[in-house]
């Protein structure tokens, strides 16, 4: 690295928002997972679970936000995962916690729920109804999922149900199918999101699939309070995160309601303007809040987002490595390779080691800042932009 390359680097920054990996555990083999993909590699990922004490001890009072979630495992099969959620909620921090929920025994989706607060929200990923989201999620298993949901929703948690589409269940009548099942359960999100990463013969394009989505939108908008079949809850609310897509109820709600938005833009000098649109068109009375212009850090090839977007996720593996992402643990070989990083570096990288603001201005993180261009999995996921 040249001076001039090490005076306009900066210090790697800490965000308060992470993701843990409690453990390499799963139960299911869905085809695209790395644990999947990386199955000829198990010895270098399959750690097992990290070490409950340790990682409540990194997570300090600069984490304001945790995202339960992993690279390779899934978080409930951590022997002592209600002990971590446990001190997470005493920490009044609030959480995500993403699952699929099978083989869960009620005793532990019990214990689970007593360390929930309104704060938190479960994502339970299952893609399909109950006759086919195991097409995916190979291994899956229905009843110990609809128990846990069951009693989640029973002790007031809110539940996002979160459902891939692809080819096998881009049906309306199973997207339908899988709704009907979440509203009957409790849960309070519906959200359909899409995907290039597909089993061979299961990826399906948007447009084979987008009159199903106006199907459940136009199924969704008409429900009445009167249709409520007897005994159930509120409707889920729908979230259809495919993109690009005009969405038909949208526009309808458009039409019809006032709009007053609010909008930012930034001035050729730097400087943020506020502008207010009503529905008589664009005020010229706008605000100067005197902000400057952001700077932003890039090299030939890389865009760090780790770097550039503030409070983006960095990431506390099963191994106990504090990451820059999720990206970086699931393709860790091309992070230690590419950065030149040596036992000492990962050692240094170790919440088992440091505390988390020891670890980013280590010797690991040094290496990482001054060696994007060269890592892999870094020139793939943030491209430098043209």
């Amino acid at each position: 690295m040249s001076q001039e390359e090490s005076l306009t680097m900066p210090q790697f920054k800490r965000s308060n928002t992470v993701e843990l990996e409690l453990t390499s555990k799963c139960a299911l083999s869905c085809s695209e997972c790395p644990r999947v993909k990386q199955k000829n590699d198990r010895a270098s990922w399959d750690n097992g679970n990290i070490d409950t004490n340790t990682v409540i001890q990194a997570i300090d009072d600069k984490i304001k936000k945790i995202i339960v979630c992993g690279s390779y495992g899934d978080a409930m099969y951590h022997p002592e995962v209600d002990k971590v959620l446990k001190s997470i909620n005493e920490k009044l921090i609030p959480y995500s916690m993403d699952t699929n929920g099978s083989y869960i025994k009620d005793e532990l989706w019990e214990r689970v729920a007593d360390h929930i607060s309104t704060r938190d929200e479960w994502v339970f990923s299952i893609d399909g109804p109950p006759h086919n989201f195991a097409t995916y999620r190979v291994n899956g298993h229905w009843p110990s999922i609809e128990s846990g949901i069951r009693i989640l929703t029973g002790k007031g948690c809110q539940i996002r149900w979160k459902y891939i589409v692809f080819k096998y269940n881009s049906s309306y009548e199973d997207i339908k199918a899988a709704y009907d099942k979440a509203w009957e359960l409790g849960v309070r999100w519906f959200q359909l999101v899409h995907t290039k990463r597909a089993s061979p013969g299961q990826y399906v394009a948007m447009e084979e699939f987008s009159d199903a989505l106006n199907q459940i939108e136009d199924y969704v908008g008409g429900i009445k309070k009167e249709d409520y079949p007897a005994g159930t809850n509120f409707p889920p609310k729908l979230r259809i995160n495919i993109h690009p897509r005009i969405r038909k109820v949208t526009e309808q709600a458009g039409v019809e309601k006032v709009l007053n938005v609010v909008k930012k833009s930034v001035t050729s000098d730097g400087m943020s303007q506020t502008i207010k649109t009503s529905k008589g068109g664009t005020s010229p009375a706008y605000k100067m809040t005197g902000s400057k212009q952001t700077e932003y850090y890039s090299t030939k090839k890389v865009y760090p987002q780790c770097v550039n977007v503030d409070n983006w996720a960095q990431f506390i593996g099963s191994d106990g490595i504090y990451y820059p992402c999720c990206y970086a643990r699931s393709e860790k070989s091309s992070l230690v390779k590419g950065a030149g990083l040596t036992e000492e570096d990962l050692e240094s990288m170790s919440v088992y080691n440091h505390t988390i603001d020891e670890i980013v201005v280590g010797s690991g993180y040094q290496k990482l800042m001054a060696n994007f261009d060269n890592i892999s999995v870094c020139t793939d996921k943030c491209p430098a932009k043209i």
